[in-house]
């Protein structure tokens, strides 16, 4: 008897275990993923779906290619003048390529797109160069999907 109690109460505290450490990495997913500037628009997913999502976007999912650097900020309001410049981005261009907030210490960056090719990039460049007069293409890491922002 005594055995089968034991046994019972170890059921109990790993099932307990496992789901404290479900919630605390689910937390931890939610925040990084917000903070990527991907995850804002989610709505209605649990936190298993989100990391999922994310574990599927940054593994086999990215390849080499190029993107539109629009700037690249550092110091003290860099973050706030990097989003003010995606926000006009997407303002301007709501129906074209995926904008991405990027921190790269020491830097904040704001790049456009997925493209698979410099030319591509280059094309694109030329139609949002007087907008964004200092953006050039640079070589990163893109996704295969979500090449078009909804």
């Amino acid at each position: 008897m005594n055995f089968k109690v034991m046994k019972i109460f170890k059921t109990v505290i790993s099932g307990f275990s496992i789901l404290a450490f479900s919630t605390m990495l689910n937390a931890q997913i939610d925040n990084t993923y917000e903070r990527s500037g991907l995850g804002s628009n989610v709505v209605g997913v649990d936190g298993g779906a989100e990391a999922f999502e994310t574990a599927y976007k940054s593994s086999e999912n990215k390849t080499k290619g190029f993107r539109v650097q629009l700037i690249a900020e550092s110091g003290q309001g860099s973050q706030d003048r990097a989003q003010a410049v995606k926000n006009a981005y997407l303002n301007k261009f709501k129906n074209s390529h995926k904008a991405y907030l990027l921190w790269d210490p020491p830097n904040f960056k704001v790049r456009v797109g997925d493209f698979s090719t410099k030319f591509e990039a280059a094309v694109f460049w030329k139609t949002i160069q007087g907008q964004f007069p200092n953006s050039y293409v640079v070589e990163d890491e893109i996704y295969l999907i979500n090449k078009k922002s909804n």
